[in-house]
């Protein structure tokens, strides 16, 4: 459903991300902004682009604003693919503004009631087997002593490394995951405090809204088992190397400012950035 509406805007891979902070002074409940920016290198060079993300946050309302650019052939195809989408929690909307049409959509948060049951007992679906097996599940976690600035955060450099082998069931045939993580983290401050604070409350908030009332404990295991499906594994394969990394992530200490990731996979095909 399209309206139209008198323009006012709301007062209120090789990938990199960069954050900005700021904060509404002297309300009960802070007012936090956020900026994020990213660089991605794409998949072998295609896909690639810059992503800027800002998010304002008050209480349980939302508005983020992202401007996506493509590089190469791709971006001169599709412009600009960023969009504009207010979300609230109390009054269970979301809005998506165009500013080219001077229009905005607006749809609830909650889904629609499922059809009732029509009294035929539902068949139980069949878990598929597991295609591959977990052979090498290894993290690292390490400060490297370098400091640098970004923005006005004074920060240190961590790497997180997970090499994950796996091997087919069937064939026989081994590949091999790396994901290199570089985390730029900056000492915790109010400030930073009061963002995690206001992020998890309301993305919890949103969560239960949807119909996923989840704790911290079951967000992480539903992560999980979304990593396990990506490399090819399954949930119970990651549990251990879970456990793991949350025991060496205690290492890191601070708010991340700034992150580089490179995630490579190497197959009987060869080897795929």
């Amino acid at each position: 459903m399209a309206r139209s509406f008198a323009w006012k805007i709301f007062a209120a891979p090789v990938a990199a991300a960069v954050v900005a902070l700021a904060f509404g002074a002297g309300a009960a409940r802070a007012d936090v902004t956020v900026e994020r920016t990213m660089k991605s290198g794409g998949f072998g060079g295609f896909g690639g682009g810059d992503t800027t993300m800002t998010e304002k946050l008050s209480g349980l309302r939302k508005r983020d604003v992202t401007s996506m650019k493509m590089s190469g052939f791709l971006g001169k195809m599709t412009g600009d693919l960023g969009s504009d989408e207010i979300t609230d929690i109390q009054k269970d909307v979301v809005w998506r503004l165009d500013h080219k049409k001077k229009t905005y959509t607006e749809s609830p948060i909650t889904p629609p009631p499922e059809p009732k049951d029509q009294g035929k007992p539902e068949r139980a679906e069949k878990r598929e087997k597991p295609k591959v097996r977990v052979v090498r599940n290894e993290v690292t976690v390490k400060e490297l002593g370098d400091k640098k600035k970004i923005g006005d955060f004074d920060c240190a450099h961590y790497q997180i490394v997970w090499v994950v082998e796996t091997e087919d069931l069937e064939t026989k045939e081994r590949s091999e995951s790396t994901m290199i993580n570089d985390l730029w983290t900056t000492p915790e401050t109010a400030e930073t405090r009061a963002l995690m604070k206001e992020e998890r409350e309301f993305t919890q908030a949103w969560l239960k809204k949807i119909g996923w009332d989840m704790t911290d404990a079951e967000t992480r295991k539903m992560g999980l088992a979304m990593v396990g499906a990506m490399i090819g594994g399954d949930e119970e394969s990651f549990k251990q190397g879970a456990r793991e990394v949350a025991a060496k992530m205690e290492k890191i200490k601070g708010y991340p400012i700034g992150t580089g990731v490179k995630w490579q996979i190497k197959g009987s095909g060869g080897v795929a950035g």
